[in-house]
């Protein structure tokens, strides 16, 4: 399964608007996502439909997230711009399943056991698990840049 950049461009959106937790021009968002307003506005009506975000009209409009970062995942994001998740045929449904999905058939259990792997590993990131994890990470950069500092201060 390779995620299109679409989706890529979506759970950055996401992210970002998190990180900012109030309404955000879609100029901004597309600067942090690294794409064309154009694009990024596509994948924004996307979001507003889902439920996930929603949009502002007027000269301070923008878009804000209004889905607790804690309980927005992954995987409901790449289930929403994704027009496939199955990593093949046979999982997604039993007419493409040749062998009928047969307690025989042993690449079929191996192909839904890694469909579930992949779903519960999307699932268990949360946009706040992201966000809070990135900064762990910065607290650690910055306390290691600190000690570098004083030792060579020293």
């Amino acid at each position: 399964m390779q995620l299109n950049i679409t989706t890529d461009y979506a759970i950055r959106s996401v992210l970002f608007l998190a990180l900012r937790d109030e309404i955000v021009k879609s100029q901004e968002i597309a600067n942090y996502a690294n794409s064309s307003p154009n694009y990024i506005f596509k994948i924004l009506r996307k979001l507003v439909d889902a439920g996930y975000v929603k949009e502002h009209r007027g000269v301070k409009g923008g878009y804000k997230l209004i889905v607790s970062p804690a309980q927005l995942t992954l995987w409901d994001i790449i289930e929403l711009m994704e027009p496939k998740t199955h990593i093949n045929r046979c999982v997604e449904d039993s007419e493409f399943c040749f062998r009928s999905k047969s307690e025989r058939c042993r690449v079929h259990a191996i192909y839904l056991d890694l469909q579930n792997r992949i779903e519960n590993f999307f699932k268990s990131y949360s946009i706040q698990r992201i966000i809070d994890e990135q900064a762990q990470v910065s607290v650690e950069f910055i306390e290691e840049v600190t000690k570098i500092s004083v030792k060579a201060c020293s």
